[in-house]
């Protein structure tokens, strides 16, 4: 008995000890995103994270905005797990309710500018309007000034502007870009207090309607997606109608468990090609992390237990274990993983690299997000670039919402440390 109760007591001091460890880890990488990755405000360009922070072989450094609303989805899931943690220990979490408050008005900032980039077949540019119609970012060339040392930007507003032929089209949202904003929205809608707010900017609320407002938009037409100034198919993931019934689902979620009024029932053929997704066989990694989010964020798969159930399988195969747990904070009635699951969690925050993920470093964290890479990817690394410096937003989400489904209320303080804060500005 004696040397039982000294093997738990020196799992529980190895436990804690691992807790500290992943959570400085956290705190270096949240001020290593402020200071490399996103420039926090409001104005054109603002609070919306490189994916990379890149180097190419001549040696010119650079940052590389491609795809970034999916990155953006998982910054808004950070934002908003961070903020539960802290107001779970008691912490002050005016910077990060303020950071997230930017983050959402983002998203609304690109809704507004993208009728206005587009021509009808007139010639007409269209008027701004918030109607769910969005662009994928606004990152022009004068970022790198926000960087010293920085000499290029990569971003699909710059690759629009050099496609005459077919302008801007690069820049249109796609289906895949809303799967991964809707994490972060609907994390925000279960973990912020209503009466969270800044500068009479409440988050909670605010997410819910830019959900249901992009889904309302995705809806029309039976779920395929149009530019509504060109009145053509989007250019990239213009039909929603396979992922249309656990977007419906999504969509009843943010509306407070009942039907959205506005949006449009799921496209018949979602009703026998989404149950199919339950084998987890899906090939295209890509496609795999979508279908994967689509069941975390509508609790898709025929409920709470059986989404679980196959969240599971899905990390079995793929280990991507953090849906499940992304899952139990949104689902508060599904059960947490074993305490085997639990380790190998703790596992993989341990193994991430002390300064940082980066593209050719020794463990899984090569990718720009481990979540959505092949096991190659995360391996070895998925930028087009010889050396890119990952934002570190997927371990970011894994260790929040590995804290929040494992430990107590009562348990490690959680707070962000002082030179973390001072590292805090808005410009």
């Amino acid at each position: 008995m004696r040397h039982l109760l000294l093997s738990i007591t020196a799992l529980m001091s190895m436990s804690l000890l691992h807790a500290q460890d992943i959570t400085d880890k956290y705190w270096t990488y949240r001020k290593r995103l402020w200071d490399g990755f996103v420039v926090t405000g409001t104005g054109p360009g603002r609070s919306i994270c490189a994916a990379q922070a890149i180097t190419l072989k001549d040696g010119r450094r650079g940052l590389y905005f491609g795809d970034v609303i999916t990155y953006h989805g998982w910054y808004v899931s950070a934002l908003a797990t961070e903020y539960a943690l802290l107001k779970r220990s008691g912490a002050p979490t005016d910077i990060t309710l303020q950071e997230l408050c930017y983050a959402l008005q983002a998203v609304e900032r690109l809704d507004l500018l993208a009728e206005t980039l587009y021509a009808d077949a007139s010639g007409r540019y269209g008027e701004p309007v918030l109607n769910g119609f969005f662009v994928r970012d606004d990152i022009d060339t004068s970022y790198k000034h926000f960087f010293p040392g920085t000499q290029l930007i990569y971003s699909d507003y710059l690759l629009g502007q050099q496609t005459p032929a077919r302008p801007m089209s690069d820049n249109e949202m796609s289906q895949d870009q809303v799967i991964h904003l809707l994490q972060g929205l609907c994390l925000t809608y279960a973990l912020l207090p209503e009466e969270a707010a800044f500068n009479g900017y409440a988050p909670r609320s605010k997410a819910a309607e830019t959900g249901l407002r992009i889904l309302r938009f995705m809806s029309q037409n039976n779920w395929h997606i149009h530019n509504p100034v060109t009145g053509k198919p989007l250019y990239r993931g213009p039909d929603a109608r396979i992922f249309s019934r656990p977007l419906y689902r999504v969509g009843v979620f943010l509306n407070g468990g009942k039907a959205p009024e506005g949006l449009e029932k799921p496209a018949a053929v979602s009703s026998f090609s989404w149950p199919l997704t339950q084998t987890g066989m899906i090939p295209v990694f890509f496609n795999r992390a979508m279908v994967m989010l689509l069941a975390t964020e509508g609790n898709a798969w025929g409920g709470t237990k059986r989404t679980a159930e196959v969240l599971k399988l899905y990390d079995r195969l793929w280990n991507k274990p953090v849906f499940p747990l992304v899952h139990r904070v949104l689902y508060r009635d599904a059960k947490p993983g074993s305490q085997a699951f639990a380790r190998k969690v703790e596992k993989l925050l341990l193994e991430a690299p002390v300064g940082g993920p980066a593209r050719n470093t020794p463990g899984t964290w090569n990718a720009s997000n481990r979540w959505l890479a092949s096991r190659k990817s995360y391996r070895k690394g998925d930028s087009f670039f010889p050396e890119a410096q990952n934002t570190g937003l997927d371990y970011m989400v894994l260790h929040n919402v590995y804290r929040l489904v494992y430990e107590s209320p009562e348990g490690h303080n959680f707070r962000m440390p002082e030179p973390v804060k001072d590292a805090f500005r808005v410009r």
